[in-house]
């Protein structure tokens, strides 16, 4: 249940809003570091559905084939109808605020015969006593607002998942780094720190980098994936060698070491 959250009036709010968007339309949502949980204090909650709602309306869905196309159909029609039920689940619990079957900017020719499925972003006012959100992952172009109102109480939602992927943090505030990270570390496999500084160049919440962690605990996989030199452990066998100092030192003229 990956997610990201801004945690204070001094953070970039438009760049906060422009990653929500790109990760819940990259592949149309498919992917498993795609942002699905939404977190906002609760001064902030309703400018971020306004602003979110107005760049997922300009979203172009449809054929990918047509250059004014911007998110293309879900994998085969059946997940569509998994994605448009995962949907109807969230949406006994929580409220619709931006549904983008209902937007005309977002047009597709073929949009019945394909297996589309337009950005839908809904809110869940009271987080603390809610399950569904927590516990249900609608795999495509799916995420749920929701407020809090302190940063211990962020960490507390964040944690509610149970295990996941990566966490995006938006904040100015080295303090609030400092003391917030250790705590997410605890339930992400990566915490992912954007500022005003590093807005321009991070890689993106959904980005995994060869040197870095895919992986995460609990409901996330419960370790790690494959991913740069992690991968090659997958295909090499490891032994142990007990010996004699003057032994191990002929060995070791024999290894091949790497040095980053």
């Amino acid at each position: 249940m990956n997610e990201a959250f801004v945690v204070n009036g001094d953070a970039d709010v438009q760049l906060f809003v422009r990653e929500v968007v790109q990760e819940m339309t990259v592949k149309a949502g498919q992917k498993c570091t795609a942002i699905r949980r939404i977190l906002v204090p609760i001064e902030l909650i309703e400018p971020v559905t306004e602003a979110l709602s107005a760049q997922l309306s300009r979203v172009v869905v449809g054929d990918p084939r047509n250059a004014s196309v911007q998110m293309g159909p879900l994998v085969s029609k059946e997940h569509q109808r998994t994605v448009r039920d995962g949907i109807a689940s969230l949406a006994k619990e929580s409220t619709v605020v931006f549904d983008g079957a209902s937007s005309s900017s977002v047009m597709t020719t073929d949009l019945k015969e394909g297996a589309f499925v337009n950005p839908t972003l809904l809110r869940q006012s009271n987080p603390y006593s809610a399950l569904t959100v927590h516990t249900t992952e609608v795999f495509g172009p799916v995420a749920t607002l929701m407020p809090y109102r302190d940063t211990e109480n962020a960490v507390r939602l964040a944690s509610m998942g149970r295990g996941s992927l990566v966490c995006s943090l938006f904040t100015d505030d080295l303090d609030l780094i400092h003391s917030a990270a250790a705590e997410l570390a605890a339930d992400h496999g990566r915490v992912h720190i954007v500022t005003t500084a590093t807005g321009a160049t991070h890689t993106g919440h959904g980005n995994v980098m060869p040197m870095s962690l895919h992986g995460g605990p609990g409901r996330a996989g419960g370790g790690q994936e494959l991913g740069g030199l992690r991968a090659l452990r997958q295909f090499h066998q490891f032994s142990a060698v007990e010996a004699p100092p003057d032994a191990l030192r002929r060995l070791a003229e024999r290894a091949v070491f790497y040095r980053p």
